[in-house]
This record gives structure tokens, C-alpha cells and sequence, in this order.
């Protein structure tokens, strides 16, 4: 019934993505940005370490909304 909801909380370790907002004056730009695969990670001594980087990547051309134009 919710098939997007229940796959987005599955704890898959590539495909993860977020948005990130970028306000400037009253223009907002939103960026979707995906990392394909995530390190693994190891507890060393109780604290989480990786020696991979993440590698993140837009996914998307960035969104742009000029906030003076909009009426809500």
C-alpha cells in the first residue's frame, strides 16, 4: 500500500540521497545529491571509522526559485 515509504527506511547501504537547501536574499536552490556506494565501517576502540571516502555526486540539475515570485 505505501511501497515508497516502507522501501526509503530499508537499510540499504548504496543509493542514498538527500536534498540540500541553499537560501541566498530570496532565492532558494535545491540540489539532490546521492552517494552510489556507501564505506564500510569499522568500531575501533567504541568509536565508527572508515578508510574509504564518500563519494558524492548531484544527481539532478539544481532547482532554482526566485521566492519574490511565489504567492502562497
Amino acid at each position: 500500500m505505501h511501497d515508497n515509504e516502507a522501501f526509503s527506511s530499508l537499510k540499504i547501504g548504496g543509493y542514498k540521497n538527500f536534498l540540500r537547501f541553499h537560501f541566498q536574499g530570496d532565492k532558494l536552490t535545491i540540489y539532490s545529491v546521492g552517494v552510489q556506494r556507501m564505506p564500510k565501517w569499522k568500531k575501533v576502540k567504541g568509536v565508527f571509522k572508515s578508510n574509504e571516502a564518500l563519494k558524492p555526486q548531484l544527481i539532478d540539475t539544481p532547482i532554482e526559485i526566485d521566492l519574490k515570485q511565489r504567492q502562497y
